[in-house]
Parts: C-alpha cells; sequence; structure tokens
C-alpha cells in the first residue's frame, strides 16, 4: 500500500494542473477555522513524500539550465526567467503559490476585514534574513514602497494596483507614506485595498510583493542585487555565488518557514546555445533544462517528462514613424496580404498559426484567458483589397515608390523561415519587395525599444505576466492599452480580468500595425529520475523536489 501511494504522489507532482482558486472572502476562514485539521493531513502527507524519495534527496545538489543570464538579483526587478528563478526560490512572500494556489507563506495568520479592504498579517518571528537579521513588518512595507518607486520603475509594481495609493504613489503623485501598507507591530502587518479584490492573496505571491531589508540596502550602496554579496535572502534557499555562467543556491540555514528545502542545493546554468543545452540535459549534467522547442519530441523520446506551454506570440509589428510603412494603408495592405495558409506552410511543429493575439496557454489568476467567452474578430486576409489599398497609397508618396525596407528579426529558432514564408507572402500578393535582416535576440530587442526599424517579426511571451505582455504588445503596435492593463491589475476576478485582456486584443486585432502570424511554445525538459512541483508557467520550485528511487 505505501509503494502504491508514493508512486501515485510522484505521478500527480508532475502533472500540469489547472489552477482554479476560491476567492478571497472564502479562502481565509478557510485558512484560520481548519488549520487544527490541516496540520495532521500535512504531517502525513511530508511522511508519504518523504517515504517516496531516497535519502538521495539530502545529498543531491538540483542543477537547471536557463538561456538568459540574470541581469540583476533584485527581486522586484526580476524579468527573464533566470531572475524569476533565483527570487522565487531564494525569497519568499506573505504567500506563496503551491499547485497554483495562494497559501500563507512569510505570513503565519491572515485576516480579512468584514468590507474586504484590508488584510491583518501576523508574520512567522522565526523567520530570519540569510545574515540572521528577523524578518519583520517594516521589511514588507520597504519592499512594497521600493516596488511601486518611481525611481526603480519596477516592471512588477502594477501588480500591486490594488493597494490603496498604489497607482498614485507610482505615478510619483503621493508620497510613499500614503502607500495603504502598514506596520502595526515587529511582527503585524496591514494592507488597505482600494477596493475588495478577492484574488489579493494571489497577488502577494509576486515577486513584486516581496520583502526588503532597509539597513542591508542601504548598506549596498546602490549595488542591491547586483553581486551575490549583495543579496540577502528570507526563503528556502540563499545565493552564495553568482557569475555569468551560473548561479549557486544552497539552504538557508536561517530559514524557519513552512517550505524548508529537501535538497542540498540548486545550481543554475546559462547557455544560449539551445542545441549545447539539450546535449548536455541528455549526458546527465543538469537535472532540468529550458530547451529549444523544436527539441521537445526528441526529449519525449529519450524519456524525458516535457511541460510544452504555448505562451508566447510571434507577430508583424509595422514602426508608426518610418519612412513609407508608417503610412496607415500601407500599414493595412501588409496586413491584408499575409495569408496563413502560405506562410504556414512547412511551419515547424514548434510553431502553430495564430487564431487570435492571446497564446493559448496564457493565463490570469490561474486560469487560461481561453476558457473565457468573448474572443477577439479576426481580420480577414484580403490580397485583392491589400494590393489596392497598397498601390493608392505608394501613388501618394514621394516618386511614387515604395522606399527600400526590411523586416528586422531575432536570429532564434524557425524566425528566419517565418520570416521569409511572410517576405514571399508580400511579394506575392503585393508586388513589395522586402528585405531580410536578421539579428542577435539582444541587438533585436535593442532596435524595438529604440524604434529603429520599419517592420518587425516579434516574439511576445506572455510568461511575463499577461499586463506584461500587453504592455510589449502595445508598445510594439503603438496602441495605447494602458487603461485595459491597469484594470486588468487592479481586477479582482478572472472574469473581469480576462473581459478586459479580451479588449486589448480586440484592439490589437484591429490595429493596422499589428499583425498575429504564430503562436510557439516554452519547453522545459525534466530527467526522470526527480521530481518537483512547480511555480509557475512550469518553472521547477526546486525547494520542493525530490530523487526518485532507482
Amino acid at each position: 500500500m505505501l509503494l502504491f501511494v508514493c508512486l501515485r504522489v510522484s505521478v500527480i507532482s508532475n502533472h500540469p494542473r489547472n489552477a482554479d482558486t476560491t476567492t478571497v472572502s472564502s479562502q481565509l476562514p478557510i485558512v484560520n477555522c481548519v488549520k487544527n485539521l490541516c496540520l495532521p493531513l500535512m504531517i502525513i502527507a511530508f511522511l508519504l513524500l518523504s517515504a517516496c524519495r531516497t535519502d538521495k534527496t539530502a545529498q543531491h545538489i538540483f542543477t537547471y539550465c536557463l538561456e538568459l543570464t540574470p541581469q540583476n538579483l533584485d527581486p522586484q526587478l526580476a524579468q527573464n526567467a533566470a531572475e524569476m528563478c533565483a527570487a522565487l526560490n531564494a525569497f519568499e512572500g506573505l504567500t506563496r503559490l503551491l499547485n497554483g494556489k495562494p497559501e500563507l507563506a512569510a505570513a503565519q495568520s491572515c485576516d480579512i476585514s468584514s468590507d474586504g479592504l484590508v488584510y491583518s498579517f501576523t508574520l512567522n518571528s522565526k523567520n530570519r534574513w540569510s545574515n540572521e537579521e528577523p524578518v519583520t513588518a517594516a521589511d514588507f512595507v520597504f519592499g512594497f514602497r521600493r516596488a511601486l518607486s518611481p525611481e526603480l520603475d519596477s516592471p512588477l509594481a502594477m501588480a500591486l494596483f490594488s493597494v490603496k495609493n498604489a497607482q498614485e504613489v507610482h505615478s510619483g503623485l503621493l508620497h510613499a507614506d500614503s502607500l495603504g501598507v502598514t506596520a502595526t507591530g515587529v511582527y503585524a502587518l496591514e494592507i488597505t485595498l482600494a477596493a475588495p479584490n478577492r484574488e489579493f492573496l494571489r497577488t502577494l505571491a509576486s515577486p513584486a510583493a516581496f520583502p526588503c531589508n532597509k539597513k542591508f540596502f542601504e548598506e549596498t550602496k546602490g549595488h542591491y542585487g547586483l553581486e551575490a554579496k549583495y543579496i540577502i535572502s528570507n526563503g528556502p534557499f540563499s545565493v552564495t555565488f553568482w557569475d555569468g555562467e551560473k548561479l549557486r543556491l544552497r539552504p538557508n540555514k536561517h530559514y524557519e518557514g513552512k517550505n524548508p528545502p529537501q535538497s542540498a542545493g540548486l545550481t543554475v546554468f546559462f547557455d544560449a546555445d539551445g542545441d549545447k543545452r539539450f546535449a548536455d540535459l541528455k549526458n546527465e549534467p543538469y537535472d532540468a533544462a529550458v530547451i529549444p522547442a523544436s527539441f521537445a519530441e526528441s526529449a519525449h523520446k529519450e524519456g524525458f517528462n516535457v511541460r510544452e506551454l504555448w505562451n508566447s506570440l510571434i507577430a508583424v509589428c509595422v514602426n508608426r514613424g518610418a519612412a513609407g510603412t508608417g503610412n496607415p494603408e500601407i500599414a493595412l495592405a501588409l496586413k491584408l496580404a499575409l495569408e496563413p495558409e502560405f506562410y504556414a506552410e512547412n511551419m515547424p511543429s514548434f510553431f502553430k498559426p495564430a487564431d487570435g493575439v492571446i497564446p493559448p496557454d496564457a493565463a490570469v489568476f490561474g486560469q487560461k484567458i481561453r476558457t473565457f467567452s468573448g474572443g477577439a474578430t479576426a481580420l480577414s486576409p484580403n490580397p485583392d483589397a491589400a494590393r489596392t489599398k497598397f498601390n493608392k497609397a505608394i501613388s501618394t508618396l514621394p516618386g511614387k515608390t515604395f522606399p527600400q525596407t526590411a523586416i528586422l528579426f531575432p536570429e532564434e529558432e524557425g524566425m528566419r523561415e517565418l520570416t521569409v514564408r511572410i517576405a514571399h507572402s508580400w511579394q506575392k500578393n503585393l508586388s513589395a519587395y522586402i528585405n531580410l535582416e536578421g539579428v542577435p535576440a539582444e541587438e533585436f530587442r535593442r532596435r524595438l525599444d529604440s524604434g529603429e526599424y520599419a517592420v518587425a517579426l516579434c516574439p511576445l511571451l506572455s510568461g511575463d505576466g499577461v499586463s506584461g505582455f500587453l504592455t510589449a504588445a502595445g508598445k510594439a503596435s503603438g496602441e495605447n492599452l494602458e487603461s485595459l492593463i491597469t484594470q486588468t491589475s487592479k481586477a479582482d476576478s478572472a472574469e473581469f480580468a480576462a473581459a478586459k485582456i479580451r479588449e486589448a486584443e480586440q484592439i490589437l486585432t484591429d490595429s493596422a500595425f499589428f499583425a498575429p502570424v504564430a503562436f510557439t511554445f516554452k519547453c522545459v525538459a525534466v530527467s526522470n529520475r526527480i521530481t518537483f512541483g512547480e511555480i509557475e508557467n512550469g518553472s521547477p520550485d526546486f525547494w520542493r523536489a525530490s530523487v526518485l528511487k532507482n
């Protein structure tokens, strides 16, 4: 019987889950009222999980390989996968997402006022930073204020806009003292919202809401998070080493929270060469790796557990300020001339034609957006109308000729082949000869940000969060989505957030300067000798990882 239970638990821990959450009003009474019942069950679950793993886990240092290196280890600035991995394993907020649902973490209790506006947290007084300093309510106050500081310009700030005066503080209209986050005692924290938000506990699991020790921060003198010695952790792991090739996380010996690591640590490696990442994974230097989508099928055949997350959109973006293509009629002609049947011919298996703007696995509050009704009405291709518009617009340009133009794209997996098909589509339907300009990914991002392009084929990742995805799409298209993004960040339900996201999707669908082309996926391959749960978007939560029996 014990063997059966162990195997069952192992399978469940690797299975992708739909993360439905209860509302705040019903969730907290459950936390407060049945904790005496949950404790024995948690002990039983822990014993069962312990029986499933060998003593190897306690001695094992897990290894994980990612493509991009962290630019910093400041959780309030975390953006790419490496930065998020470091933040979510080395830090801990008031809550943490377990199997997609928020549970109390650094907080040991939470009470909510009857009107749903005031959250009163009591922290675990045993919590310590990795430098042995206690984790206090003041650390959370300072962390929130930093995240919303106009000077910091955190990419995650919008996640906290449901807090009272957060948006005004972020815009510089109010001083940080006005923020609705207050330390009412050394280990007592009170957060006041601008309006009730049933999903606020989920928000508190974001790195935007992580604590920051003000004394240590000021001692770094502007270097916070830029080197391993300039960061301290309050989570299961602490950072012991970081350079351009690897990040070393080891158990935080001062951690007294609810989620202690089961292993001897985690080392995250960084390698931009996708072929090499997969080759090294097969040769067993790594326990898990983000691999090119083209290797997903091979990884399955090799016996790896593979998670494919369709969370990226590839879109044609036209620069409104560019000569020729910036003309709205020319931009619309380019969009109408794109025939999916043509450019999708012989498309690699890791691409599929986009039937909208929002990727299939993009989620809000743990629920896939596509499960909600109200999808955007797409603009159908029309080569004849495209040619008419194109020729008419060309006749108004100087010299009545289409200027020499190139389509910019990042030299990433499958992008050149897709760009070639798109350029051929324009040549076929418009007699427009557009050159190809492939550049390294970092150069592509720089030029996109600075507007140094006429037309670009842009990968947009919803793994950065739907708000981040829409912000990037709005910037690339020149469409103003700010109000809808803000409403999404303040949403108190998945239904309301999805409705606002769908409105933004319709604006992008109607835009002459933005054309969805294809969806692709992020691929995480994991050795079948280990098991772990998930944090978000397929990212492993290594503090729960175990080495399985042979």
